[in-house]
């Protein structure tokens, strides 16, 4: 329980950070990967 707590809140928070801050300095498609990446994770951490 602890492990999964761990990396969904450490890969949610740097899909996020990407998706936030990101926009103008990563390419458009990773903007588009970080969204879906930070949609699944939080489907995936609320089961």
């Amino acid at each position: 329980m602890g492990y999964e707590v761990l990396t969904a809140f450490f890969l949610e928070s740097v899909f996020l950070g990407v998706l936030l801050f990101g926009r103008k300095l990563v390419p458009q498609w990773t903007h588009v990967m970080s969204a879906i990446f930070v949609a699944a994770g939080t489907i995936i951490s609320s089961f």
